[in-house]
């Protein structure tokens, strides 16, 4: 069970809410035009509309993709700080389970027999 505080007013929902506020009254445009020019509207109004919605959907998620990886960078640069192994196992399964929100988390170990040691985890917050 997610036992995690969902909150809907976040970036998400605000993109989604701008490029629908942005898509309709194209998509509108979109319709007159086709029911009063016939197919060629599909090429004055479709493409740039088809190509700016690719545009802004590879803007939104390169974005994304940055600030996932400027995070993993602060949590490599304090984990370079720790000199012993158990504090960068803690650092790194908390600042993950931030990053990322779960519930459970482990990092296991692979023994010599070939059997999975479970060496640091996180359940519900706690360590």
């Amino acid at each position: 069970m997610y036992r995690r505080k969902i909150s809907f007013l976040e970036k998400d929902l605000i993109w989604e809410t701008v490029t629908l506020l942005i898509t309709f009254p194209i998509g509108l445009i979109l319709y007159t035009l086709y029911s009063e020019v016939g197919i060629l509207a599909i090429l004055f109004a479709g493409v740039p509309f088809v190509s700016l919605s690719i545009i802004l959907h590879l803007y939104y998620s390169s974005k994304k993709v940055n600030d996932y990886l400027q995070k993993a960078s602060e949590i490599s640069h304090q984990m370079a700080e720790r000199l012993d192994v158990n504090e960068v196992r803690e650092l790194f399964i908390l600042k993950l389970s931030d990053m990322i929100p779960v519930d459970y988390a482990y990092i296991f170990d692979i023994k010599n027999n070939d059997e999975l040691h479970s060496i640091f985890r996180i359940e519900h917050g706690q360590i």
